[in-house]
């Protein structure tokens, strides 16, 4: 059976990454299944998410990626819509994501978006704490390459939807998260 396609948008809160999201679900004549990281966040009790907020993100980012590789082994495509971070306990998810997935096929996108923007989102909302995005984005790894970078604060959804889509459309120019695999590999084995 053929693989499905990942999409995989790597992102801070705000961004535009389910907007996006919906945009290319609606340009594509073949189906994309949305897995968003805050569905599995919302899978948890709140009054257990508050208590153990750190161990129940580790679990459910885990159950995610698995989900992610079930969908593309069935041959479903998914577009992926995630805030990975460069933090010191939680550093392993992007390396995470490139063990699970280094057999799949995979577009590795970062949607930007700037921080006027992200701050006016933000209030517009309603639903995410003041600041939250500003915050992601001082944690963001700046270091990770991508197959794809779009700024929606600049482009409009549909503009950046239709350079995923092209990008999409040429499968040979993609590579960036195994890439980043081998180089996290090649490094942590000059640690040893």
């Amino acid at each position: 059976m053929k693989k499905g396609t990942i999409i995989l948008l790597n992102g801070v809160s705000s961004a535009g990454k389910s907007t996006l999201t919906k945009a290319i679900q609606r340009k594509l004549d073949t189906p994309y299944y949305h897995i968003c990281c805050d569905d599995f966040m919302n899978m948890t009790p709140k009054h257990i998410l508050t208590r153990d907020f750190d161990n129940q993100l580790l679990i459910t980012q885990g159950i995610m990626h698995e989900t992610i590789l079930l969908f593309s082994e069935k041959g479903h495509n998914v577009i992926v819509d995630d805030v990975v971070l460069d933090l010191p306990d939680k550093n392993d998810w992007l390396y995470e994501y490139s063990v699970i997935l280094q057999n799949s096929n995979v577009l590795f996108v970062k949607v930007n978006c700037g921080l006027d923007e992200l701050r006016r989102r933000e209030i517009k909302r309603g639903d995410r704490s003041i600041g939250q995005s500003e915050w992601q984005l001082g944690n963001m790894d700046n270091s990770v390459i991508y197959d794809l970078e779009v700024d929606t604060s600049i482009n409009s959804t549909e503009v950046c939807a239709d350079q995923i889509i092209s990008k999409l459309n040429d499968n040979s120019t993609w590579g960036a998260l195994k890439l980043f695999k081998e180089k996290t590999e090649k490094f942590r084995l000059q640690k040893i």
